[in-house]
């Protein structure tokens, strides 16, 4: 189990880390390593799956994006900060 759904375990019941509608930064990815920086998004619609919770963004565009918290979506933009800069270091 992801270790964002774990923090969201209480009592048998989960707690949803944000809300629909809310505003959550995100680290966009084009081809297989190449991340184009943050961007910001309103969640459209959150999925927990036993392993992670999904979130998909409504964007501009015709298409939805669909991204783990965590991994390449974030609550706050410092979040989304250091995460990128990890990423760059693996490129």
């Amino acid at each position: 189990m992801g270790k964002e759904l774990q923090k969201c375990l209480v009592c048998g019941e989960v707690m949803l880390p944000c809300k629909l509608g809310d505003t959550v930064y995100y680290i966009p990815k084009f081809g297989s390593k190449a991340y184009c920086g943050i961007q910001s998004g309103r969640v459209q619609m959150i999925g927990i799956t036993s392993r992670s919770i999904r979130i998909k963004i409504s964007e501009h565009h015709p298409h939805n994006k669909d991204f783990t918290l965590g991994q390449t979506v974030f609550l706050t933009h410092e979040d989304a900060e250091k995460a990128l800069l990890n990423m760059e270091k693996m490129l």
